[in-house]
């Protein structure tokens, strides 16, 4: 039986979204449960948002400005003014689907003492494309329920849980800390990982956001916090079993990705720093054939871009045969 007397605090942190502020709300508005507090966090915008969510007539909105602190700072400073036994998180440029607050409150009543709650989601492109995540390790729909091993599927697949699906008992804050200042990707993955470390993860595929996809993604070069807290976990205290292989190779992964960025961005020195001082047991040839290119940087992008020119060739001639 589904609790109607389970308040949400909704936070959402605000930056320069003045084009998108109002949807967000108006799908929270359009929620099938009602019981909620939308708390909304300007974070030194410059644009009009603050504004525009001043003029939505709904006793439930409450906007804190602050100084421009990041992301991070802003969801904090919402957790820490929230009233809800349920935090829920959605992003100024996404929106929700209509049950998607219903869905979160079943699973909420049926996995009592999980450490999150999340719902599938759609990823929606700058030019119009919509895709869903792929997830692995989680059981086909219609299943709801704990994800079995969350870091084996983060690891082979999409984040099962993302910034505007997250939904956070309050209490969970106090056992596992607010978000990490200062971080400027990745954040979100820190927090779920370390809720994953010692609480359940409950999943639903019933989709209840739309991620929409800002254009000009920027490359990033720095590490993600959650790769420094998993490498100190496994090094400080015990860690479930299942859990240590992927968390493992989920670190390795994350640091070739970073060493990659920091190649495309030109930083070979940061790039040969990071390869040669993790070791890569999971990803080893792949580490040696990128050292390599941070060694002889000028010969090895010649040689990638030859590459690359032949393999397009050899595809238009293969197309062609057909």
């Amino acid at each position: 039986m589904v609790s109607m007397t389970v308040k949400f605090s909704i936070v959402i942190p605000l930056y320069n979204k003045e084009d998108t502020i109002e949807r967000a709300i108006t799908s929270i508005l359009h929620q099938t449960y009602s019981k909620y507090e939308i708390i909304v966090v300007d974070d030194g915008s410059t644009d009009l948002g603050y504004k525009k969510v001043l003029q939505i007539n709904d006793p439930r909105i409450s906007i804190i400005k602050q100084r421009n602190q990041g992301v991070s700072s802003a969801r904090n400073k919402g957790i820490n003014f929230s009233s809800g036994v349920l935090v829920a998180f959605l992003d100024a440029d996404d929106e929700w689907l209509p049950t998607h607050l219903e869905t979160i409150i079943n699973l909420y009543t049926k996995y009592h003492g999980a450490g999150a709650y999340t719902t599938n989601y759609l990823v929606k492109y700058p030019d119009g494309r919509i895709i869903q995540p792929k997830y692995f390790g989680i059981p086909p729909s219609p299943f709801n329920g704990p994800i079995p091993n969350y870091f084996k599927t983060l690891f082979e697949g999409d984040p099962p849980i993302c910034a505007s699906t997250a939904c956070i008992p309050k209490e969970i804050f106090d056992k596992v800390g607010l978000f990490p200042l200062g971080e400027p990707v990745g954040e979100d993955l820190d927090m779920w990982g370390r809720i994953a470390l010692e609480f359940d993860i409950v999943f639903d595929w019933t989709i209840g956001a739309i991620w929409h996809i800002g254009p000009n993604k920027p490359l990033y070069t720095k590490l993600e916090p959650f790769v420094k807290t998993a490498t100190r976990v496994l090094e400080t205290y015990e860690v479930k079993k299942d859990y240590i292989v992927y968390l493992e190779k989920y670190i390795e992964k994350k640091i070739l990705e970073c060493a990659t960025n920091n190649i495309s961005s030109g930083d070979f020195s940061t790039a040969r720093k990071l390869l040669l001082n993790n070791k890569m047991k999971n990803y080893f040839l792949q580490k040696i054939f990128w050292l390599l290119i941070t060694l002889f940087p000028i010969q090895s992008l010649k040689f990638l871009k030859l590459f690359k020119k032949t393999l397009c060739n050899l595809t238009e001639i293969f197309k062609k045969l057909d």
